[in-house]
């Protein structure tokens, strides 16, 4: 539901933090990228950006690797 490349996705994240929501996506599969996304390395690194309280991965080590380019 909350595609950061959608005007919605984005509009649906921002309803849920004014109302004072955690907000956790979840589950990113590393072998299995989500619809649209070429890689799920780019799926993750889109979620991980934005201001989510979590984000649960069946692939943690590629999860820290998409954190750690990220800064």
């Amino acid at each position: 539901l909350i595609d950061p490349r959608t005007s919605a996705g984005r509009a649906l994240l921002d309803s849920l933090l004014a109302n004072n929501l955690n907000v956790h996506a979840w589950t990113f599969h590393h072998d299995q990228p989500g619809s649209g996304w070429p890689v799920a390395d780019s799926e993750l690194s889109a979620h991980l950006q934005l201001p989510l309280e979590a984000v649960f991965c069946d692939f943690p080590r590629r999860a820290l690797a998409c954190r750690a380019v990220l800064g």
